[in-house]
C-alpha cells in the first residue's frame, strides 16, 4: 500500500492469486438477502424495516462485527445504539452512556458534549440544541434492541462519514485522524521514488473446502476439508531495469516446494526448484499468467494510485509510532473494486478453457509502515476469499467444490544501496533473444 512500492505489492499479491487458483484446480480435477417486515415499539409506532446482513460499516479504517443484524430505513443505516456508540469511540458505562426506560432515550456524554438521542425523535439534540434528522431510532420488537441512525449518531459526535452504495459500505472517520491520513498520504505521493527493494515474505492460506457431491475424505461432519498451507517468500526488485525476481517455499502438510517467478520485461518465468529444472515462459491456460501481470491485478493496484486521496483516507487510520514510524491500516480499494478485478481474472480462466470459476473477496485488510524516510518497513496482508468451480469435465463427470479461503501475509523490508540490482539469470536472456 506504500505507493511507491505498489509495483512489489503487486508481484506479491499474483503470487497468492495464482497459487490461489492451481490449489483450487487440482482439488477440483446464500447470497444473503434482505428482509422486510414492520418494527414497532415505544414512540416509533410502525415503520417498514429493512434487515440488511449485506451492509458494512467500516470504522477508522477497520470493519466492525456487531452481534445483531444491521437495519436500513429510507435508504440509511441503522445499528444498535451501545454497539455503533463504543465503536464510536464513547466509553462503554453507564456514566457515558444513559438509558432512560420511561422515556426511552439516550444520553450521550462524549467529553464535554452531551446528546440526547429519543425512540421515535427525529429530533435529537446536541447540547441542548436541536439537529433534525430524516430517521428517527426506534426499539426493533424482532430482537428487542433500540436501534440508532449510523449517520446521525456519528455526525454528532463530531465524525467525518459516507455511503458507498456500490459496496453499500459506511465510511466513519476522526476528522484529526483524517486529516492526518490524508497530509501523509499526500507526502508519500510526492516523496522520492524506491526504486530497489529486498524483502522477505511469510504467509499462511487456511482453506475449508466442501464438495457440492459427495463429500472429500478425510472431510470432519459438516462435510467440510481444513487445511492450512505456508509459503515463504524472497522478493528482489529493481524498478530501474523493471525486474522482479520472487523465490517461494511452500509447505503443505510438511513437503516443501520450492519454486522461482522472474517478472523481466513484461513477460513472466517460471521454475520448480529441483535438480535439472529449467526457466520457462509462464504461458498456460491462454497465457493467463502473462493476463495477470498486464491486466486484472496490474489495474486494480494502479487504482490506489490513480484513486482521490480525499477517498482512499476515508477507508485507512492513521497509528502514530514512538520511534517516529507511520502505520496506515484499512481499506485502500472499495472491495467492489476488488472484485472487478478479480472477475477479469475468471473471466480469463474462462478465455482458457476452465469453466465455473468464481472467485470473490469478502473483506480485506492493508497495513503499511513506513519510515520518516517514506522507506517502508513492513506490510501486512488479509483477506477472506471464496472460490467456488461448478464444471463439467471432458468425460462429463460434474465437479461442485467450495473453498473458504483465509489469508494472511506479512511482507519485511530491508534497506539496500544503489548499486543493489536484480540479475538476470542468462536462461531467461537466451529465452528472450529467440
Amino acid at each position: 500500500m506504500n505507493y511507491k512500492i505498489n509495483r512489489l505489492l503487486k508481484l506479491a499479491f499474483l503470487c497468492f492469486i495464482a497459487f490461489m487458483l492451481i490449489a483450487a484446480a487440482c482439488v477440483a480435477a446464500s447470497a444473503a438477502g434482505g428482509v422486510t417486515g414492520v418494527a414497532s415499539g415505544g414512540a416509533s409506532g410502525g415503520v417498514a424495516v429493512e434487515e440488511a446482513p449485506y451492509v458494512r460499516v467500516v470504522i477508522n479504517g477497520v470493519e466492525g462485527n456487531y452481534s445483531d443484524v444491521p437495519l436500513k430505513i429510507n435508504n440509511r443505516v441503522l445499528l444498535p445504539f451501545r454497539e455503533i456508540l463504543t465503536k464510536l469511540g464513547v466509553p462503554n458505562d453507564d456514566e457515558h452512556i444513559i438509558w432512560n426506560e420511561p422515556e426511552e432515550s439516550v444520553t450521550v456524554i462524549n467529553g464535554p458534549d452531551k446528546i440526547k438521542i429519543t425512540v421515535g425523535k427525529n429530533a435529537m439534540t446536541l447540547n441542548g440544541a436541536e439537529k433534525e434528522f430524516d430517521v428517527a431510532p426506534f426499539f426493533y420488537e424482532k430482537n428487542n434492541r433500540t436501534y440508532v441512525p449510523v449517520r446521525a449518531v456519528s455526525e454528532l459526535l463530531d465524525k467525518l462519514i459516507k455511503w458507498e452504495d456500490a459496496t453499500t459500505t459506511v465510511y466513519v472517520r476522526d476528522k484529526a485522524n483524517y486529516d492526518e491520513t490524508l497530509a501523509l498520504l499526500e507526502k508519500m505521493r510526492d516523496a522520492k521514488k524506491i526504486n530497489k527493494v529486498i524483502a522477505n515474505s511469510e504467509s499462511k492460506i487456511d482453506y475449508e473446502i466442501a464438495s457440492g457431491s459427495a463429500p472429500f475424505p478425510g472431510a470432519g461432519k459438516d462435510g467440510a476439508l481444513k487445511a492450512s498451507v505456508k509459503s515463504s517468500q524472497l522478493i528482489m526488485a529493481d524498478m530501474d531495469i523493471n525486474a522482479y525476481h520472487v523465490k517461494q517455499v511452500i509447505d503443505i502438510d510438511g513437503v516443501n516446494i520450492g519454486s522461482e517467478i522472474f517478472y523481466y520485461r513484461d513477460k513472466i518465468f517460471m521454475r520448480v526448484e529441483e535438480p535439472g529444472a529449467k526457466w520457462a515462459e509462464a504461458a498456460s491456460q491462454n497465457d493467463l499468467a502473462a493476463g495477470l501481470k498486464t491486466n486484472s491485478i496490474a489495474r486494480l493496484l494502479d487504482a490506489a494510485e490513480t484513486r482521490p486521496l480525499s477517498d482512499v483516507a476515508m477507508g485507512l487510520a492513521l497509528i502514530k509510532g514512538a520511534d517516529g514510524t507511520f502505520t496506515i491500516v484499512g481499506e485502500p480499494l472499495t472491495v467492489t473494486e476488488v472484485n472487478s478485478a478479480l472477475s477479469e481474472i475468471t473471466g480469463m480462466l474462462e478465455q482458457g478453457g476452465v469453466k465455473g470459476y468464481d472467485l470473490k473477496i469478502n473483506k480485506y485488510q492493508i497495513g503499511s509502515t513506513i519510515g520518516s524516510d517514506f522507506r517502508a518497513i513492513k506490510d501486512v496482508i488479509s483477506a477472506d476469499f471464496d472460490i467456488s468451480i461448478n464444471n463439467t469435465t471432458p468425460k462429463n463427470n460434474a465437479v461442485s467444490v467450495i473453498f473458504k479461503v483465509k489469508i494472511y501475509m506479512t511482507i519485511l523490508y530491508e534497506k539496500v544501496g544503489p548499486d543493489f540490482t536484480v540479475q538476470v539469470p542468462g536462461e531467461i536472456t537466451a529465452l528472450l533473444a529467440k
